[in-house]
């Protein structure tokens, strides 16, 4: 059996403070909150490939988040089945 778990998603920042412009008036990407990119760095994903958007990084973040999940539900499932025995 597999378990499928649905996340509300709402839009929320995530520290990028706001794009800026230089002296000729070109467009600087937003900046990172340092916090966000240590938080990140932490889990191995690298915030300067995310100079084009966050598609990427977000990707990253997701993939990971399955994966724990993913380890969790097997985890329940055979603490389940020890316990199911019992």
């Amino acid at each position: 059996m597999r378990t499928v778990i649905v996340l509300p998603v709402k839009r929320v920042s995530i520290g990028v403070r706001p794009t800026e412009t230089n002296e000729s008036g070109v467009k600087l990407a937003g900046r990172i909150d340092a916090g966000i990119e240590e938080a990140l760095a932490r889990f191995g994903i690298d915030t300067r490939g995310a100079a084009d958007g966050w598609g990427a990084t977000l990707d990253s973040v997701y993939d990971g988040a399955i994966e724990a999940l993913t380890s969790l539900d097997a985890s329940f499932a055979k603490a389940l089945a020890i316990i199911a025995e019992g």
